[in-house]
């Protein structure tokens, strides 16, 4: 399963991010020192995933004190147990200061997510993929790199 690049959006290019596939999916994550996280993932979450966020996240927090992320997990169709634990332990710890931006179809993951925002302050799900390309824009241009 291969990662579309987001085509459009000021440096968010294949190259610049860190992508990880195998045959379960693959996912991509492009991590701006100035605060913009953004990822893009296809097939199945796993844990090695997860982890990718997570050291995403870890590097814009040692840079800036607030960071926005934007999961593009309109093709993520399931997730392993694991990547589930790491990614809630990354909420937990990320919730007073990240703004997220999720779209999402699975309902598996719609679940997830869901639950999530439970503990994250500012998670949105949007509804379409338009409206989440429009936030995206407008904040990539706000993080240049």
């Amino acid at each position: 399963m291969a990662i579309v690049e987001l085509h459009g959006y000021p440096g968010l290019t294949l190259e610049s991010a860190r992508v990880l596939e195998d045959a379960r999916g693959a996912i991509a994550v492009w991590a701006r020192p100035t605060g913009l996280l953004v990822t893009r993932a296809v097939g199945t979450m796993t844990a090695a995933r997860a982890r990718l966020i997570e050291e995403g996240a870890e590097r814009i927090a040692r840079s800036v004190p607030r960071h926005i992320a934007f999961h593009d997990w309109d093709a993520l169709s399931d997730y392993d147990i694991e990547a589930r634990l790491r990614l809630t332990q990354l909420a937990i710890r990320f919730r007073d200061v990240t703004e997220v931006h999720v779209i999402v179809r699975s309902r598996v993951i719609v679940a997830a997510v869901e639950a999530a925002g439970a503990i994250v302050k500012n998670l949105r799900l949007h509804p379409t993929r338009s409206e989440f390309e429009r936030t995206i824009w407008v904040h990539a241009a706000k993080h240049p790199v």
